[in-house]
């Protein structure tokens, strides 16, 4: 035996009562604390019948427009002896567009110059009778011989500096280098001249055949020399 229609607890929700047609559970809920659960039959069909247009309307609507219900799922409820059928929806899904990432250029490497390798000053060149400077010192070579070069050294710095003998060479064609002889006697030995301050001597070189080509003088064994033309 059916139970005549009218409003109960709904099987789903029990917050809230939904309305049985005599047949089969209909769309329609209410606030189980805002009604009665009592209705009189005639008006209970008439609204059945109103309820069941306008869903039918709201369907066909839907089904014009073109939406597309998906079953997601159906549940079955026994309450009081009566099945009860969920109603479905769906949710259409939303695919990001997929994003390609924009290439960074990517700058060339600096090529890597090494760096510049430290280079000995060329000798700057005079000849004999003209005066030259190496550093700190001036020289004049006033005589050659063949053999030994007379010169004037002064210095021409702010400090005093030595001059060493062992630090002048001689070079020949064959840019083979000559060192000279140490004469215990010139005054060029040992000589610590303060700034201003001139010094004349001689200076010699054992050649044994060789032709020479100039001489390079340095204010030190460290400094690149100045050269002084011999032929």
């Amino acid at each position: 035996m059916s139970s005549p229609p009218g409003w109960f607890p709904d099987p789903v929700d029990p917050k809230l009562n939904r309305f049985w047609d005599g047949r089969q559970w209909t769309p329609q809920t209410r606030n189980k604390d805002s009604m009665t659960v009592s209705a009189s039959p005639d008006k209970t069909k008439r609204v059945t019948w109103i309820v069941c247009g306008v869903a039918a309307a709201v369907v066909f609507l839907f089904a014009a427009i073109g939406g597309t219900a998906s079953d997601e799922g159906t549940r079955s409820n026994n309450v009081q002896g009566y099945p009860y059928k969920a109603p479905t929806s769906s949710t259409p899904s939303i695919t990001a567009p997929s994003v390609r990432p924009t290439p960074v250029p990517v700058a060339p490497a600096e090529q890597q110059v090494p760096p510049a390798q430290p280079t000995r000053d060329a000798p700057s060149q005079a000849g004999i009778g003209e005066a030259v400077r190496d550093g700190k010192f001036e020289f004049l070579v006033t005589a050659w011989d063949g053999e030994t070069a007379q010169m004037t050294v002064t210095n021409i710095g702010d400090r005093p500096q030595s001059f060493a003998i062992s630090a002048q060479y001689l070079y020949d064609v064959q840019q083979r280098r000559f060192e000279p002889e140490f004469e215990w006697d010139s005054d060029l030995a040992f000589a610590d001249l303060n700034p201003g301050q001139s010094v004349s001597g001689a200076i010699t070189f054992v050649l044994s055949g060789a032709v020479p080509d100039y001489l390079e003088l340095h204010d030190s064994v460290f400094s690149g020399g100045v050269k002084v033309p011999l032929r």
